[in-house]
This record gives C-alpha cells, structure tokens and sequence, in this order.
C-alpha cells in the first residue's frame, strides 16, 4: 500500500514552511526551495501554496528592509572605539 502525505500533511510535517520559524534570509531561501517543490507536485496555482508564498514573501521583504540598514556586526565592533553605531 502507498503512503501518500497530502498537501496539509507534507506543510505540517515541515518546520520551514511555518513562517513564524524562519529567523533569517537563508531560512526563508530554503523555505522557497520547498515551496517549489510542493508547486512541481501541486501546480503553482494551487490556492494553499499561493496563500504560502505570499506570507513568505512579505516576511523576505520586511527581513530585507530591517537588515538593509544594518552594519556587519563585525563592523559595529570595530566601530565601537569611535563612537560609531
């Protein structure tokens, strides 16, 4: 007998493709990666994936703008002596 997950099943079974536990850009290019496999198997224009890569995309976007800002923290160190933050 085949063991099939469905859609649900194989979102839920993944920690990645919770939005909230993706900390980084590098989690969320991972996350993507996932995203387009379930598409290949699913069709891109299943309405659960779409509603996915929505929320991941705005979380991308909004990790973007804060870190775009950001100075290296190697840099924040070097800095320090200067009164630079």
């Amino acid at each position: 007998m085949k063991n099939t997950m469905t859609l649900a099943e194989k979102i839920k079974s993944n920690p990645y493709l919770k939005v909230s536990n993706c900390t980084d850009i590098a989690d969320l290019e991972y996350a993507m990666d996932e995203l387009r496999k379930l598409d290949v198997e699913y069709g891109e224009n299943n309405k659960i994936l779409l509603n996915l890569w929505a929320k991941f995309l705005d979380k991308k976007k909004a990790l973007e703008s804060k870190n775009s800002g950001a100075i290296h923290p190697i840099f924040v160190e070097v800095l320090k002596p200067f009164g630079i933050k």
